[in-house]
This record gives structure tokens, sequence and C-alpha cells, in this order.
């Protein structure tokens, strides 16, 4: 009998080992100088560099806007924390929608856009590229973000990952996004009127803290470009915190705080549009003392519109002849780590199978002295505030923002890389140096747009 036991936890510790040998691997912590990948990054910026002309100011600048409903009109899942069950809503506090900001100089044609959704999913954006071919847009042509609301739609992503997070997938769902996003940019592109622009910023930092480290650095400042028509004023807001001001327990269909932000901002009849993208918002949460779900997303939205209202009060002095330039650039990066501990990853085959294998890119969009850097995934804010000098230094506003249309999960500050938490061990997947990789690639980027 003895023996028998001994035999079965022999075969088990066997088994054992080959589980381990062929889904674990040991983290690899060489420094990201030293794979080929870097080389390979070198080399494209070196060919943007060569590429990029910063004279290609044309006529009068001229700007179409365009909002299109999302809201579904079944109960499906609601997309943003795995750990919400039943994930489906069970009411609607406020809909759902895509905007659109269209630019033309007469020269290029650029469309920003931006979707009340968690992240735009790399096979939305697929989908999404190929019919606005159709119309003419290249992949360079559009500027992708999100809101990255906790409490919208989901069901838009196939997989073990997607549905985790969205919910169980639902092809009629991720249609009703590209082709509402389509829609978005045709409506934009209609009635182009001559307009001018400014870049213009409020500090916020009373609502959105450091989630990761206690007392650590904050991207407080909220972001704003002012665009000025015959319609009025509209206006480009990019902040911080994260949209999780509604929690995993809610089940209520809501844009979270940047819905409130748009209800307040057009009841002042100087803004006639406005759209919003989610900024650094890794470690970075909402703020409002003492306050819970929608009573703290009213507070933040309606709080925001304030401020921005009263900066539209100023009036947009900018010229409206301008450079209008824009950019997708891929980026290689090391094989994924996600690490299930500190010195242990599994493997990326494993990796690629739960999660998918998609490419990995960098949006830019130079409009006059602003530049506008789109990530992949949930940029640390922590790691903007020191980009933000170096441009500043230079001579530019800029303006970071996140999930781009692809997703690599969070990229935070390496010094926190070994902390047993969520942002930098659950979903830290390209460590342990993206956040030094990733500021090196947008300084240089920096660099080569202020000439």
């Amino acid at each position: 009998m003895g023996r028998r036991i001994l035999k079965a936890l022999l075969y088990f510790l066997v088994l054992l080992l080959i589980f381990s040998i062929c889904l674990i691997v040991p983290l690899d912590r060489s420094p990201y100088q030293e794979f080929i990948f870097y080389d390979q990054m070198t080399q494209r910026l070196d060919s943007l560099e060569r590429e990029y002309s910063s004279s290609v100011v044309g006529d009068s600048l001229m700007v179409g806007f365009a909002k299109v409903s999302i809201t579904p009109n079944d109960t499906i899942p609601l997309a943003g924390y795995g750990a919400r069950d039943p994930k489906k809503f069970d009411q609607i506090l406020d809909s759902v929608f895509v905007r659109a900001v269209v630019l033309d100089n007469g020269l290029n044609r650029i469309a920003i856009l931006s979707a009340d959704l968690l992240i735009i999913h790399p096979e939305v954006m697929s989908g999404f590229h190929q019919k606005i071919s159709e119309m003419g847009w290249g992949r360079n042509d559009v500027f992708l973000g999100a809101t990255h609301t906790h409490s919208s739609i989901g069901g838009w992503a196939a997989g073990i990952a997607g549905k985790l997070f969205s919910g169980k997938f639902n092809q009629a769902t991720q249609d009703l996004i590209i082709d509402q996003m389509v829609e978005a940019i045709k409506q934009a592109s209609e009635g182009l009127t001559p307009a001018a622009m400014t870049h213009v910023r409020n500090e916020m930092g009373v609502h959105v803290k450091n989630r990761l480290i206690k007392d650590g650095d904050e991207d407080s400042w909220m972001r704003n470009v002012l665009i000025q028509s015959k319609y009025g004023i509209a206006t480009l807001s990019v902040f911080s915190a994260h949209a999780t001001c509604f929690t995993s327990k809610s089940r209520a269909l809501s844009g979270d705080f940047p819905s409130y932000y748009h209800s307040k901002l057009v009841e002042d009849s100087l803004i006639n549009f406005s759209i919003y993208l989610a900024g650094a918002v890794g470690s970075m949460k909402p703020f409002a003392e003492g306050l819970k779900e929608s009573e703290k997303a009213k507070k933040i939205g309606s709080a925001l519109a304030e401020q921005v209202s009263l900066l539209s009060r100023i009036g947009v002095v900018d010229k409206n002849r301008m450079d209008l330039t824009a950019y997708r650039l891929k980026v290689p990066l090391r094989p994924p780590q996600a690490k299930i501990s500190e010195n242990l990853a599994m493997r990326p085959w494993l990796f690629r199978a739960m999660f998918g294998s998609y490419d990995a890119e960098i949006s830019i969009l130079k409009l006059g002295n602003t530049l506008m850097v789109g990530l992949p995934c949930d940029f640390s804010g922590e790691l903007s505030v020191p980009l933000y000098n170096y441009a500043s230094e230079r001579g530019l506003n800029l303006i970071i923002t996140s999930f781009n249309g692809g997703y690599i999960g969070y990229v935070t500050k390496d010094d926190w890389y070994d902390m047993a938490k969520y942002e930098t061990r659950t979903m830290n997947w390209y460590g342990p140096d993206s956040g030094t990789y990733f500021s090196e690639i947008v300084k240089r980027i920096i660099d080569i747009t202020v000439q």
C-alpha cells in the first residue's frame, strides 16, 4: 500500500514538473536595450524623423463634429470588472456614444474619435480600419481613444480574457460599435466649417489621486483643445483619472464621470460639442471626498465641466492656419511576461492563447504646437508628468492618451514592478522596464516633432 502511494506521488510530481516546464518560465530581467526589438524601434524612429515634416501648413483649418449612440436595445454584459457577476446591466443611467472630430487644413485630413468604452479593442480597430479604408481613410488618418468607463457595453472581444473583462462575446455588439464609429466619421466629415484652435489646461488635482503609491506623483492637469467655429466652441479634453466611480457591484450602464462632464458642459451656451479621451490613467484614481457611485461621478464630471466652461470664456486666439500631421508607429516589444509570482511568468504562447496576438502601435497627431500621443495601454500618470515637463521645455503642448486601438496591459513606473499589486503584477505584461522604454520613445517623438 505504501509503495502504491509513493508511486502515485512520484507520478504526480513528474506531471507537475512537466506542467511547470510547459506553462511557466523564469522572468527575464535583461535590459530592453539588449534585445533586437530595441534596435528595430530605434530604426523606426530614425525613419519617422527622416519622413516627418513640420512644414505642412495648409489653408484655413476646417472642422466638423459628430456624436452617434452605441446604447444597445437589448440588455448585454458590461465591460470593466472581472469580478462583476452577473455582468449584464440592469438599468441605463445614461446613454453611451461615439464622438468624432474631423480636421482638414487643405493638405491633410485627420479624425479624432473617442468611444464611451473600456478600450478600443484590436479586433474592433481592425474592423473599423477595414471599413473606413473604403471611404478613403488610411490607418494614419484616425486618432483613436476611449473614455475608459468601466460601466459601458461589453461583449466586443472573443477569447478567455475577452470574456473575463467584457462578458460573453457577441458579434452583433462588435458590429454595432464598428458601424457607429464609421458613421461618426461620416457625419463629422459633412459640412466642414472654418475654425481656429488653441490649447489650454486646468489643474484638477483635487479629483485625482495616486492609487498605487501613497503620496506618489499624480498627473493632476486636465488638458484641452478649444475649437472655435461659426457654431460656437467645441472642446477636446483629456484627464488622467480612471473612470471607475461605479464599482464592480454596480450593474448600471453609464459613461461614468465623462458622461456627466459632457452633460454639464453643453449646458453652457458657449460650448456646442465636446469629446473626451482618457489620459495617462495608470495608477490614477478618481476622487471626490465622501461620495460614491453616481454622486461621485456627478461631482467630478461637473467640476471638470465648470473649469473648462470658464476657460472657454477666454476665447480662442490661435491662428486658423497650422501644420496637421498624423502617424501610427508600430512598437516592437519583448516577449510577454504575464507574472504569476515575483520571478515566474506564464510562457508567451500561453499568454497569446488567452489574450490574443496583436501589434502594438503609437498614435501621433501634431496640431500646430500641440502634440497628441496615443498609447496602447493603461499608461501611468506617474510616467506622464516628466514627459509633460520635457515637452513644455521644448515649446510643445503635449497630450498623452491611452487605449489607441491596441492593448498591452499596464505600463507603470519601473521602480514598482515587483510590487504584488494588480497594476504591477497581474497587468504589467511587458516589464520589467516597459515604463522606461515607452518614456524613451515618447521623448524621441517629442524631439522629432519639435523641429
